[in-house]
């Protein structure tokens, strides 16, 4: 049914994709293929938004999963900031260090180790 008719359509739109991991993926390419906001010709233009203060330094890179901003502190707490306004709204505690670690989500949860060599998952849910 149907036949072609040589008119075509374009449309733009944007691409929202979870950033899970450290490195985006599992080869630790640091690649997100679905990325269509930042490149090459208006990276130069970015701004800081927000800023969160997170009490102590991190070496570690946070992580972007349903608009939410995970990261850890050195002194053991981890945190969730709404990823348009900084506001917090998530926060654990680990009960220890955490170094370079960068936190992991898979599901509801989110995971990271500490210093005192263990390793917590915590319901990104309550």
């Amino acid at each position: 049914m149907g036949g072609i008719s040589g008119e075509s359509a374009q449309a733009t739109f944007t691409v929202r994709t979870d950033w899970r991991r450290f490195h985006f993926d599992d080869t630790n390419s640091g690649f997100n293929p679905y990325e269509n906001v930042i490149g090459p010709s208006n990276v130069g233009t970015l701004t800081t938004r927000w800023t969160a203060e997170i009490g102590a330094y991190n070496a570690a890179s946070p992580v972007v999963v349903g608009g939410v901003v995970y990261g850890a502190s050195y002194f053991g707490w981890v945190y969730g900031f709404d990823a348009n306004t900084g506001a917090k709204v998530w926060s654990a505690f680990t009960h220890g260090l955490i170094g370079s670690e960068a936190p992991t989500i898979a599901g509801n949860s989110l995971y990271i180790g500490n210093l005192d060599g263990k390793v917590f998952a915590f319901d990104l849910r309550s």
